[in-house]
């Protein structure tokens, strides 16, 4: 019997994730029907018998509780730290402990351990030989999706300022539910930085694949979240070789190691202050925040741009694209196992 997933209709039509993170990967172990939830949050297809005759994985969303209070449920949850981090400990703690844990996330894990949920974690690579190595010989180009807000134009300027930017590749359309405000567009040129704004759709499998090509003329990468569920455009850009910026949270800096196969930003960057000086700064920041609310975007223009300026971004590509091959051999080595995690149930 084919073992029912639950994903959101977004996996099905737009994100590549359930496709990359199960479908693909366990397919010579298993074979799925997948499903998706309703607008209502219901699911649109469930057969009371299948709790006794399969295991039942839920992709993102956690099962609904009428299902997880089942004493004949086999329920593997394979959730994403984006979502699963607006749920508090308490939460947590109400589970049933006869649910698995798929974990992409130390985060996941550590808050799925500590209530006693069987997990296994688990660290997703792209096999670099199949993805286009990074060309260091060309002139250095930037690739930005405005997708979230999460740097704005100043920003932008100052990082293509600092690393000697040629060509920046720019595409402004947030994702839905983030504010119009974030959404902007750019002049032809910040400073000496040509801007080269993209217009491919945003979503489905020929979108994506205009989305590499142009991935694929970049050098250098700006992950486009605060926050991600495992963060497959990033990975992309590590398995390609490119140096990577990203904001210093999961699960960007799961695989991100600072100034070694990556750079990670900060909100804002204060300098050369000491505690106590950087306390009263973050205060005043506060107090002006609160009456002169001019800058939406949360990855500020403070960065250690001289720090930056010094960053060999070739080796910081060589490194990420290194390790993503060592990534990809421990992907493959531990398959078997999250098969085994899936059907085996005593």
């Amino acid at each position: 019997m084919a073992i029912p997933v639950y994903g959101l209709t977004w996996h099905f039509y737009q994100s590549s994730a359930l496709r990359e993170l199960l479908i693909t990967p366990m397919s010579p172990f298993m074979q799925f029907e997948q499903l998706s939830w309703g607008e209502n949050g219901d699911l649109l297809e469930f057969h009371e018998e299948w709790l006794r005759r399969t295991p039942i994985i839920f992709f993102q969303m956690p099962p609904p509780e009428s299902i997880l209070n089942h004493p004949d449920a086999r329920i593997t949850w394979i959730p994403m730290w984006d979502q699963a981090r607006e749920y508090d400990l308490e939460w947590w703690r109400r589970l049933p402990k006869s649910m698995r844990v798929v974990s992409f996330s130390k985060e996941i894990s550590r808050r799925a351990r500590s209530v006693g949920l069987d997990t296994l974690d688990l660290r997703y690579s792209i096999y670099p030989v199949d993805s286009e190595q990074t060309d260091w010989g060309k002139p250095r180009t930037l690739f930005y999706w405005n997708r979230t807000g999460m740097v704005g134009e100043d920003f932008l300027y100052n990082i293509c300022e600092t690393l000697d930017v040629e060509i920046l590749l720019f595409r402004h359309r947030i994702d839905p539910r983030i504010p119009s405000r974030c959404d902007y567009g750019l002049p032809k040129k910040l400073g000496k930085t040509v801007v080269k704004e993209l217009t491919f759709a945003p979503y489905g499998a020929d979108a994506h694949r205009e989305y590499l090509k142009y991935l694929n003329q970049a050098n250098i990468f700006i992950a486009p979240r605060l926050s991600e569920g495992v963060g497959l455009s990033f990975i992309e850009a590590l398995a390609r070789g490119c140096a990577v910026f990203a904001y210093d949270a999961p699960t960007m800096n799961e695989y991100i190691t600072h100034k070694s196969n990556g750079y990670l930003l900060q909100k804002r960057y204060i300098f050369g202050f000491n505690t106590g000086q950087k306390k009263i700064i973050k205060w005043l920041r506060r107090l002006g925040k609160f009456f002169f609310n001019n800058n939406p975007y949360p990855v500020t223009e403070w960065q250690n741009w001289a720090e930056i300026k010094k960053l060999e971004l070739t080796a910081l590509g060589n490194k990420a694209r290194q390790e993503q091959l060592e990534g990809y051999a421990a992907w493959k080595d531990v398959l078997p196992n999250y098969a085994r995690f899936i059907l085996d149930w005593k």
